[in-house]
């Protein structure tokens, strides 16, 4: 039967093809990468602007309290030049604090615990009074410091007030100028759309702390703020005031800020519409495909029905083939024969024929002409007459256009074993005679036109006498012909490959020999048939045509069901040599699949999938030179990856969400076969193997994936050291270590993080390093495989030691674990360091500079927690466990 899909495994109504669904999904990953894009434009777009906008606020309120100040000073030099006169302070006041209602001014004096008032304005003094309380600090400090010192918000009763005092030298000697003013409540103003920061909530803080209730200023509904925000500090003498500003509306405009909802529509309406038309597309291509295997099994069956079904025949060796040209329909009107006549058992009747073309049309006026040979043949055994009958039969009944025959009664043996062949030949190529010496020769004589063409007169009768070993090689024009070639030089060939085989070679072995020629698209269909005469006699055990023959003795026969080439033939082996970088992967991918070219798509497609892993590993963890071989046989495909470390790889326990890790067990789904073998020299090479399987094929069992072209046997790789886990080589030689003691670690934590970190260093390391714009931290020289590898280096004291006591907790079924890390303390810094690196990585994520997903809280704070305890240890200081989830 014809090889195709199995029942049941044409999708439904509602079901989709894998081709789809992939599609849909690529599409759906791609739209997701524009919208994190797009994302981080648009967000940096806001950052921008809010950055901006803030420092215009900052000019604004700069402004206001350098005008706060010089009113102080004013205040302070009319009262220290009038000695403190009431009447010169007042009216001065008055001048500086025309602006905003609810402000005082006073002017102090340090009495026992607190400030007595010496002059006053405004009202929220009066002369005499002593000031006490949350202000006499900075009273205290202003006249020691000689800079405008604020206060802390106060509460007074039921209102809110802020002050400002300003000592000697701009006061007199020993007393305090102070300004205080009343805040009022915080609420945000009405929505003026005119209103200047409008589109802004700007709250200022009396103090450097964002404390909701040291807020003088806020335009927010609520405290502190949250989201994008952008900080500066305002100063005050040497006091500093925290400013925070962010966004009230979109600042970007509307349509901006929406650019990622609809770079993401749209993204998801085109993955729909293209995968609806590839569906649709897919179904028709099924139902052609259908259609055609239908057609197909139709005419191999008709095909097998009327290919003979030859009988064994004692003292003779016969082997043939029948190949189909047309491999759409897998049928022709090329045949032979071979089957006794008249009364004599050992006299044979030897067939060769072509009917022109090679359809349906063609099979059935071949079946026809052969039914008809074999009736003519019972009533005569003049090859002649035979073919006379047939011309007649052709020209009366127009049965089929054009018919080329070779037709020959093989008489039974003399004493000696020669037999004697008498023949004629419509219009057919001459068969090829193999001598019992290797010696052949071309049976050209006894030749007439083809049947169907006119002919007058009789049929010429060649006579040709076959010793024991000699053999008699008949073929149809499809062997010899080719586009443009000389079909006599051909059959010369032909015949000196004949005479090239050892004389004993058997009708099977030269059979074998013609179907080789063969190999490859054929043009039109190719009928072959060997006889050899041998010497005594044998039984044979045949079969039809399209089947094989078992032979006991000296008689063979078989014929292959397959398509030409279909013979063994020794793998091709052949080498890429790499580059350790980015692009590594991608030709090793083109490479593996051009050595698979007429493979089943789906098994090329597990080849580059499994090859791009094998050669990201190298790049990332060895840092060598990359070779890959590909051993490529008729239904096998061995591919090794080389590379220049000696450590082996190992399957990470992951998370179902992780973006990283899941490289080897990719590897051991894919594969039939793989393994990893250290070579000569150091280095190590990772093979896989994948088999051109017919559809349904029983899979391998998991555990005889691990062997390959004769490796032995792939012990557990979870047992094995990860390749980043190997500590430089000079880490610890001194002997100068501490121990670092990580207490009640969750398992979890730790893995999240590894899974992270992993992630991050995988897609910064294929980044094409290049120069960054904008206002990056050293823009000039920005290189993330740059930042990848600083990372790596200084995981390489914690990763080794780390990795195995995880996975001990895992097997044990533990949550938390005590892990101990001895650190050479040459490292302890770049330890210190790592969290600051990781930090600076994951700006990249949140700028949009990379894809990886901006790490969790969780992680960040159990990066600064290990900092903290590596720092603190080393130290002297004791270990602390992990304080959990805040």
């Amino acid at each position: 039967m014809p090889s195709g899909e199995p029942p049941g495994t044409r999708p439904g109504l509602f079901a989709l093809h894998r081709a789809t669904v992939l599609v849909v999904v690529l599409l759906l990953v791609a739209t997701a990468g524009g919208v994190v894009l797009t994302r981080g434009v648009v967000r940096g777009g806001t950052r921008r602007v809010l950055r901006e906008r803030t420092g215009e606020v900052a000019v604004v309120l700069n402004t206001s309290i350098g005008q706060l100040s010089v009113g102080l000073e004013t205040l302070g030099q009319v009262a220290r030049v009038t000695d403190a006169a009431a009447g010169p302070f007042t009216t001065t006041a008055r001048a500086v604090s025309s602006g905003p209602a609810g402000v005082s001014y006073a002017l102090l004096r340090p009495a026992g615990g607190g400030f007595r008032v010496v002059l006053a304005y405004g009202g929220r003094f009066r002369p005499g009074e002593v000031v006490t309380g949350a202000r006499v600090p900075s009273l205290d400090a202003a006249l020691a410091s000689g800079q405008p010192v604020p206060t802390p918000v106060l509460d007074v009763g039921a209102e809110r007030r802020f002050g400002v005092a300003l000592g000697p030298p701009a006061a007199p000697a020993g007393m305090v100028v102070y300004r205080e003013s009343q805040l009022g409540s915080l609420q945000p103003p009405k929505d003026t759309p005119t209103a200047p920061f409008h589109e802004l909530d700007v709250v200022l803080y009396a103090g450097d702390r964002a404390d909701p209730s040291q807020a003088l200023v806020s335009t927010a509904p609520h405290l502190p703020l949250h989201g994008t925000l952008q900080a500066r500090y305002l100063n005050i003498g040497a006091a500093r005031l925290l400013l925070t500003v962010a966004p009230a509306t979109r600042l970007n405009g509307a349509l901006n800020a929406d650019a990622p909802w609809l770079v993401g529509a749209f993204g998801v309406l085109m993955a729909a519409l293209i995968g609806f038309i590839i569906e649709q597309a897919t179904r028709r291509r099924d139902s052609a495909l259908a259609l055609y295997r239908t057609q197909r099994a139709v005419a191999e069956t008709l095909q097998r029905s009327l290919l003979p079904e030859l009988r064994p025949i004692p003292g003779l060796s016969i082997a043939t083939r029948y190949l189909p040209g047309a491999a759409e329909q897998r049928i022709g009107g090329d045949w032979f024969d071979c089957f006794p006549v008249g009364d004599v058992d050992d006299r044979v009747a030897i067939v060769i024929g072509d009917v022109m073309g090679h359809d349906m049309q063609a099979a059935a006026a071949m079946a026809q002409i052969r039914a008809a040979l074999r009736a003519y043949s019972c009533e005569t055994d003049d090859p002649a007459s035979v073919l006379g009958r047939l011309q007649h039969l052709v020209d009366v009944l127009e049965v089929a256009p054009l018919v080329t025959i070779f037709y020959g009664v093989l008489d039974p043996p003399d004493g000696s074993g020669r037999r004697c062949l008498r023949y004629s030949n419509a219009g057919h190529l001459p068969p090829l005679l193999r001598g019992p010496d290797g010696s052949v020769d071309r049976v050209a004589d006894a030749t007439s036109t083809i049947i169907g063409a006119p002919h007058v007169g009789g049929r010429p009768v060649g006579r040709l006498v076959l010793t024991p070993g000699a053999t008699l090689v008949l073929f149809t024009d499809g062997l010899v012909e080719t586009v443009g070639g000389d079909v006599s030089i051909a059959i010369d060939s032909l015949a000196a490959a004949l005479s090239a085989q050892p004389p004993t070679a058997c009708a099977e072995e030269l059979s074998a020999l013609l179907e080789a020629r063969s190999a490859g698209p054929l043009r039109d269909d190719v009928a072959t048939l060997v006889l050899q005469v041998v010497v005594g006699h044998g039984r044979v055990e045949s079969s039809r045509m399209t089947g094989s023959a078992r032979v006991t003795g000296s008689a063979s026969m078989s014929v292959p069901s397959g398509r030409p080439g279909a013979t063994s033939a020794p793998p091709v082996v052949d080498r890429l040599d790499l580059a350790c970088d980015h692009t590594a992967a991608g030709v090793a991918r083109s490479w593996v699949a051009d050595r698979m070219e007429g493979w089943p798509s789906e098994v090329v497609d597990s080849a580059r999938l499994i090859v791009s892993e094998l050669v990201t590993n190298a790049v990332l963890h060895a840092k060598t030179a990359i070779a890959v071989t590909a051993e490529t046989g008729p239904d096998r495909i061995v591919v090794e990856v080389i590379d220049g470390s000696s450590d082996v790889p190992v399957m990470k326990r992951y998370g179902a969400t992780a973006e990283t890790g899941r490289g080897f067990r990719l590897v051991s789904t894919l594969a039939d076969e793989w393994g990893v073998e250290q070579v000569a020299g150091g280095g190590k090479a990772v093979r896989f193997a994948l088999e051109r399987r017919r559809a349904g094929a029983d899979e391998v069992a998991p555990a005889e994936k691990f062997r390959v072209a004769g490796l032995p046997a792939v012990p557990d790789l979870s047992s094995w050291p990860d390749l980043e886990d190997s500590a430089p080589a000079d880490g610890g030689s001194s002997g100068s270590t501490f121990d670092v003691w990580v207490l009640a670690l969750p398992v979890e934590v730790y893995l999240l993080a590894a899974e992270h970190n992993d992630a991050l260093l995988r897609e910064m390391t294929f980044l094409p390093a290049a120069p960054r714009g904008g206002d990056h931290p050293d823009a000039a020289s920005y290189d993330e495989e740059a930042l990848a590898q600083a990372i790596r280096d200084q995981f390489a004291p914690v990763t080794s030691s780390l990795r195995h006591q995880i996975d001990a907790a895992l097997a044990e079924g533990r949550e938390t674990v005590d892990l101990r890390l001895e650190v050479p303390r040459a490292h302890w810094d770049s330890l210190v360091e790592l969290a600051d690196r990781l930090d600076e990585a994951d700006r990249l994520c949140e700028d949009g500079e990379l894809l990886t997903l901006e790490a969790p809280a969780l992680i960040r704070r159990f990066r600064r927690w290990f900092a903290d305890q590596v720092s603190e240890q080393a130290a002297g200081r004791p270990a602390t466990p992990w304080p959990g989830r805040p």
